[in-house]
């Protein structure tokens, strides 16, 4: 039915507050690549001036002292030597003024939407009791709300029971010999029950093969010998140079590139599960992710999807009690009985 009603109050509903908040972090992602998009331009045009002007003033210098001859220098020549690099300095900190100008402005801008977000979130906690509700929760449900402290529990359990149980091995492993490798000699182990004596104690010096079919070769046993193959070591790859920060200044960052993006690390076991997607700047923008190796959840979730899924389920716990008959209703006896 149409409200004619012309004071309507604020719709308090989760739907929304759902496209509140949307509509909110929309804004705030425009915002915030409006503002990288400003210092990148920014950044832009005062290295592009500094390079063309310089250029052009060392140039026409060079031709005017080299060409014209500095003897035959007029006035319009001098002032033009002169004042060239205090043009090129003034042009450079006017364009640095107007885009530091226009970043703080819309620094401002996103901070209002941030403070608008904070409070739309607060507005929402209120309305649908978010902190009773999850304190009723945290202490009534049967499933764990926090599973990645739990699954950490695991892996640390886990990895001591591997420990402990990896110990006596290690022990007894301790003293056994490794098998004789193929092809090379080895001097059988006298063992004494007696005291030693001091003769014996001193290092023997190492004896020679005494034929030449029993003398070890690496290319039977490679592993035998110390001296490993020394291989030329490749040239870095990707190593930056100058002319490519002027390029990136330039033509800007690219964003696929591997020292533009964080890696991702799990939380528990420290295994690097690759690098974050081009383009995020905090773990928000990623989400939830689950590491590959121990099956530990990471990742943060923004605390306005948190509120607005808690709020859903809340409403569709209510619906569901509302729609439960009471105690007695299916069962009241009929008055034909």
């Amino acid at each position: 039915m149409v409200s004619l009603w012309p004071w309507k109050g604020d719709n308090n509903s989760t739907d929304a507050y759902d496209k509140r908040l949307a509509l909110l972090a929309t804004k705030i992602t425009k915002a915030t690549a409006h503002n990288d998009s400003l210092r990148q331009r920014g950044r832009k045009f005062k290295v592009t001036w500094t390079l063309y002007a310089g250029f052009t003033y060392i140039l026409a210098t060079l031709i005017l002292t080299l060409v014209t001859g500095w003897k035959s220098w007029g006035s319009v020549e001098y002032t033009a030597v002169c004042s060239g690099p205090l043009v090129l300095y003034g042009v450079r900190k006017l364009l640095t003024l107007y885009y530091d100008y226009r970043t703080s402005k819309n620094q401002i801008y996103l901070d209002s939407l941030i403070k608008e977000r904070d409070t739309t979130i607060d507005k929402l906690k209120a309305v649908t009791k978010y902190d009773s509700t999850q304190q009723l929760i945290d202490k009534y449900s049967s499933k764990p709300s926090t599973p990645q402290k739990e699954q950490g529990g695991d892996v640390k359990k886990r990895a001591t029971a591997g420990q402990h149980g990896q110990g006596p091995q290690q022990q007894q492993r301790v003293f056994v010999q490794p098998p004789p490798t193929a092809n090379i000699s080895r001097e059988p182990v006298h063992q004494q029950s007696g005291p030693s004596s001091p003769r014996q104690n001193q290092p023997q010096s190492p004896q020679s093969p005494s034929g030449p079919g029993i003398a070890p070769s690496a290319e039977f046993a490679p592993n035998a010998f110390a001296r490993a193959p020394s291989y030329p070591s490749a040239p870095a790859f990707g190593e930056s140079r100058w002319y490519d920060r002027i390029l990136d200044a330039l033509l800007g960052e690219d964003e696929t590139s591997s020292k533009n993006r964080f890696a991702l690390i799990c939380s528990q076991c420290r295994l690097v599960n690759g690098q974050a997607p081009p383009g995020a700047k905090s773990l928000e923008d990623i989400g939830i992710w689950r590491c590959s190796g121990c099956g530990a959840m990471n990742g943060k979730e923004s605390e306005a999807t948190k509120v607005v899924k808690l709020a859903q389920a809340a409403q569709k716990e209510t619906t569901v009690m509302k729609a439960e008959p009471e105690v007695g209703e299916e069962f009241a006896p009929s008055d034909s009985e």
